[in-house]
């Protein structure tokens, strides 16, 4: 399949421009831009940082979160998270992508987080025991709900466990906000920042 869709509108269409910006995600210079003042960088940094906290500093009485990450296993080996994006281009339905790797290869299975879970849903119906072109597999892949849900989770279960797996900026996951890829040494620390101001509400 080459895209699905959500209440009738294509929700990933494969575009070489935004493939190029998400396959340097991770690098600082995606990041920063020489147009508009600094006030707009600031109010777009603030929302962004906002976003990235989710739930920091919420009361403790909170909603069952939404299903909006999915596991998918199976995905071929030879697969690089550049590659993924290829196959999967990010036009907004999505704000994390990330492949765990060991050493030359993947470790054959992506999370992936959707910005609703009608998108979610729609690339799962797409999706689910079909193949990735690119590389030959044995086993379609299985997409199911991964156990870790939202993207604050996620990246709080990132930035505790899978630090040794990072070893290079190919290994980061990707992470967009607001249409601005981040990279995610940034992300986890306005996530750090954030999780501080409401812990220090809470104790007031």
């Amino acid at each position: 399949p080459t895209g699905w869709t959500v209440q009738g509108r294509p929700a990933f269409e494969l575009a070489q421009g935004n493939v190029g910006q998400l396959s340097t995600a991770t690098g600082s210079d995606t990041l920063l831009s020489d147009e508009g003042s600094s006030a707009d960088a600031e109010a777009s940094d603030s929302s962004a940082a906002a976003q990235v906290a989710g739930v920091a500093g919420a009361p403790a009485a909170t909603p069952a979160p939404m299903k909006t990450t999915l596991m998918i296993c199976n995905v071929p080996v030879m697969y690089s998270q550049a590659e993924l994006v290829e196959e999967w281009p990010c036009d907004g339905t999505y704000d994390l992508l990330y492949l765990p790797r060991s050493g030359a290869t993947n470790l054959s299975y992506a999370f992936v987080n959707f910005v609703s879970e009608a998108h979610a849903e729609a690339f799962k119906a797409c999706w689910h025991k079909k193949r990735l072109p690119r590389y030959t597999s044995r086993k379609p892949l299985s997409i199911g709900y991964a156990e870790v849900q939202g993207l604050t989770e996620n990246l709080l279960a990132l930035s505790k466990k899978r630090l040794k797996r990072m070893q290079s900026r190919q290994c980061e996951p990707i992470v967009v906000i607001e249409g601005r890829p981040l990279p995610y040494v940034e992300v986890i620390a306005m996530l750090a920042q954030s999780s501080q101001v409401g812990a220090a509400r809470r104790v007031r």
